[in-house]
């Protein structure tokens, strides 16, 4: 995946979106944007910066916060998220642009879980043009009718769009257990938009402990099938010999 990237990363200085494949896949879309923020924060210029989360504040499908003891289990520094919540969208994308003008906090997240009227081409140029002036990143992450609703095929000057469902687990098994163990977090990963670079789609998954992605085990060993032989009808048999020299 990372070659599908340009120069191998999330490019600083852009709008990096997020969407959930369907209804049900926000938690998800906002999982797999938390555990690429991990890594992003790993860089040695990211360790010690705040991270700005910026949010609509109102009635929503799902909740636009994270969840803290995720955030602990995932790794990420509690105390350095600087939450906004704004009660329309309006005031979230006045936050986000305001937000990606302080060179102190490169780490922008902009999160509506609600219905989007208010995000279209001219305010992603706008916050485009304040985060390629300042080397900001903003992580957005878009309700799922970006992507099967009203608002699919949009045009904004994003650098990447990220589509994400979940996928099921594999589970761990220990010998003292006979009930298998949660594996890691797994998605499917679609990049339908990469400039400077390619679209793809990829199984990932994700490691708490090393706080990488890794492609699914049965799509990184995956082989050829091997090709089955067809029997040849004309072949003689054990079975049709014997009945032949029986006459039967």
């Amino acid at each position: 995946m990372d070659a599908a990237l340009p120069k191998g990363e999330i490019a600083a200085g852009a709008v990096h979106e997020f969407i959930p494949a369907s209804r049900d896949d926000f938690p998800a879309a906002l999982g797999f944007m938390l555990c690429l923020l991990r890594r992003l924060t790993m860089q040695e210029a990211l360790q010690d910066a705040p991270i700005l989360w910026c949010h609509v504040q109102g009635r929503a499908e799902f909740p636009s916060l994270p969840y803290l003891p995720g955030l602990a289990f995932s790794g990420t520094p509690v105390p350095r998220f600087l939450t906004v919540s704004a009660r329309l969208e309006k005031d979230m994308l006045w936050a986000l642009e305001e937000g990606l003008s302080m060179t102190r906090s490169p780490l922008i997240i902009g999160v509506n879980a609600g219905t989007e009227k208010l995000y279209d081409f001219t305010a992603s140029r706008r916050l485009s043009l304040r985060a390629s002036r300042h080397g900001s990143r903003l992580f957005l992450l878009r309700p799922h009718t970006a992507a099967t609703g009203s608002d699919q095929g949009r045009t904004t000057t994003a650098a990447t769009r990220w589509q994400i469902s979940p996928r099921p687990s594999s589970p761990v098994k220990y010998r003292n257990s006979h009930t298998p163990a949660m594996g890691f977090p797994r998605w499917s990963i679609t990049l339908t938009r990469s400039k400077g670079g390619k679209t793809g789609t990829w199984i990932l998954e994700w490691d708490h402990e090393t706080f990488s992605f890794h492609l699914a085990s049965p799509l990184a060993d995956r082989k050829p099938p091997a090709r089955s032989q067809q029997p040849n009808p004309a072949a003689i048999t054990p079975r049709t010999e014997r009945r032949r020299q029986t006459g039967s």
